[in-house]
């Protein structure tokens, strides 16, 4: 007996902590997603910050052009960080592109505008978020805005064939919910709000599911968005029925797409400092038309 309570001491310690580490009780699919937008809708205060990172690897056809070959000999990479809130706005992010390498970024304040292009910063001292944000005449209906949770709650389950398991530490514990997405339903449910869906956009959604993962990550105790992530693997049958469907993929035999968004440091302020000497905004256009030569080159 005393042997038996030696042994059970340390894995009801362990079981302990691993409750008290997992949080609030795990959620199902529309839990997950319904409570996570309903926490971001709910962030009167906006501030957080991102990081985007994307890869894309093609394959052209036979039929493709010479410059889509060009274009696509290497694979495509997009990577991109900042913050963003009701004040300031911060970007900075590259681009490969035919084993060329592109930088840029922006700064927004609540009454200034720069972009950094070529290695040159652009700016402007009187306009900024303020401008933005005057130029908003309608403003979000909170009815509507829970409608649409409503919905989202309600279909997400239908739509999306998931399991929601403990994810990975990002700013703290969280769920992650992974799967594919259900042809049939996704057809159902377009047809039950009045759209026709053609044989052949049935195959193309077959196809595209069947191909692709989401994954849905968020915090276990603030219910905020962490990680969105998705990725695609088509293969040339795929990209056929796409095509027929109404898809542009008539120039690739294969096409691999990743797609990785973290939103981190919720309620952190976003902040930055100006550049000191920035050229006009006037003489942004030649950057970027600098920046198009480039690219065809």
């Amino acid at each position: 007996m005393r042997l038996r309570a030696l042994i059970l001491v340390p894995v009801l310690v362990l079981a302990s902590a691993l409750a008290a580490c997992s949080g609030a009780e795990q959620p199902d699919v529309p839990g997950l997603i319904g409570s996570s937008l309903r926490a971001a809708s709910q962030q009167r205060d906006l501030k957080v910050h991102y990081s985007v990172s994307a890869t894309i690897h093609a394959t052209p056809s036979v039929q493709a052009s010479e410059q889509t070959r060009r274009l696509l000999s290497k694979p495509v990479t997009l990577s991109a960080s900042g913050g963003l809130s009701k004040d300031a706005v911060t970007f900075a992010g590259s681009l490969a592109l035919a084993g060329k390498s592109f930088r840029a970024e922006a700064l927004v304040g609540q009454r200034e505008t720069y972009v950094n292009l070529l290695g040159s910063w652009y700016g402007d001292r009187t306009k900024g978020l303020d401008d933005a944000q005057g130029g908003v005449s309608e403003k979000a209906n909170p009815q509507e805005l829970r409608k649409t949770l409503r919905w989202v709650y309600d279909h997400s389950d239908e739509v999306l064939d998931a399991t929601v398991t403990a994810g990975p530490d990002i700013d703290g514990d969280t769920w992650q919910a992974r799967g594919h997405c259900r042809p049939a339903a996704i057809v159902e449910l377009a047809q039950r709000s009045g759209k026709t869906v053609t044989p052949e956009q049935q195959t193309g959604i077959e196809q595209f599911c069947r191909m692709t993962e989401l994954t849905y990550v968020i915090g276990a105790d603030d219910n905020l968005p962490r990680q969105i992530r998705f990725a695609a693997d088509l293969d040339k049958q795929t990209l056929a029925g796409l095509s027929a469907a109404g898809g542009d993929v008539d120039e690739l035999d294969r096409l691999r797409v990743e797609l990785d968004i973290k939103l981190t440091k919720w309620g952190e302020d976003v902040e930055y400092s100006a550049p000191a000497d920035p050229k006009p905004m006037e003489e942004l256009g030649m950057a970027v038309f600098g920046l198009l030569l480039q690219v065809a080159a």
